[in-house]
């Protein structure tokens, strides 16, 4: 009698994943967003949700990113995901731990999570993504999907989510060298709009110098722009280098990276 209450219990477990447990957010384009400590990367991750008020044994559950495959990749045994919890897996090719053996496409494809019989708990068909922007549920383990720029790895996606992306800022002048100092226009196509922008090679945010009038530009300097419109997920970063003075006798590849990369004593080169 004591063995069948445990494959019971254990039977309960496992259709307890049905109708709450979530594919909640997902980030596979993670430039250099969310670092994983594990390979020293920043790599693309899914985060599953439990929307019940029982904790989940995954253990012997399934990821995958083929509908025609719903048995890739096989949680490690002993993964709980507590009740109104959430569970991070990095998605990379590394098929060690908590990292699946497959990766997700930023240009877009599917995830699903399956139980041990291979029978889809959750799944999505994901559109091209944007670099540092995840797209999740909100709220969390509902049923409409948003784009974040500002993702939650881990954590309720309580954060606004969009569901259209900003123009691009147009530069008055491309990048390249240039004999004497010179002055750049920053403009977009929307009046209600806001351009940001960094002259020292770091990603601009909202946070970042507000565009309101022509830049001076006098000496060699990297410009990053990005637009931020309303109702709407901020635009793609645009980088020109201007090099000022400057003579070239071959060819000149200019690389912005943002300085942390450099120097950090944990991420940097």
């Amino acid at each position: 009698m004591r063995r069948w209450m445990v494959m019971l219990c254990c039977v309960a477990g496992l259709e307890a994943g049905q109708g709450q447990l979530w594919i909640n957010e997902i980030m596979p384009a993670n430039a250099s967003f969310k670092y994983d400590p594990d390979y020293f990367n920043f790599s693309a991750w899914i985060e599953l949700y439990n929307s019940g008020s029982t904790a989940i044994n995954l253990g012997g559950f399934y990821l995958t990113d083929d509908k025609q495959q719903p048995k890739r990749w096989m949680i490690p045994a002993g993964t709980v995901i507590p009740p109104k919890g959430f569970l991070l897996f990095w998605t990379d090719g590394m098929n060690q731990g908590f990292h699946t053996s497959f990766k997700l496409a930023a240009d877009g494809e599917f995830a699903g999570i399956s139980n041990p019989s291979g029978q889809f708990i959750d799944s999505l068909s994901y559109p091209s993504q944007y670099f540092n922007t995840s797209y999740g549920r909100s709220p969390d383990g509902g049923n409409t999907w948003y784009f974040f720029s500002q993702p939650t790895p881990g954590s309720s996606n309580t954060a606004t989510g969009y569901n259209k992306i900003s123009g691009n800022p147009v530069f008055s002048l491309p990048g390249g060298f240039y004999a004497s100092p010179l002055t750049l226009t920053l403009s977009c196509s929307s009046q209600a709009a806001s351009i940001y922008y960094t002259l020292d090679g770091r990603e601009p945010d909202a946070s970042a110098t507000k565009y309101t009038t022509p830049l001076s530009i006098t000496t060699t300097t990297v410009v990053r722009a990005r637009v931020y419109d309303t109702n709407a997920l901020p635009g793609k970063i645009i980088t020109h280098t201007y090099f000022i003075g400057s003579k070239k006798a071959l060819p000149v590849v200019s690389i912005a990276i943002e300085p942390r990369f450099l120097w950090d004593d944990s991420i940097g080169i």
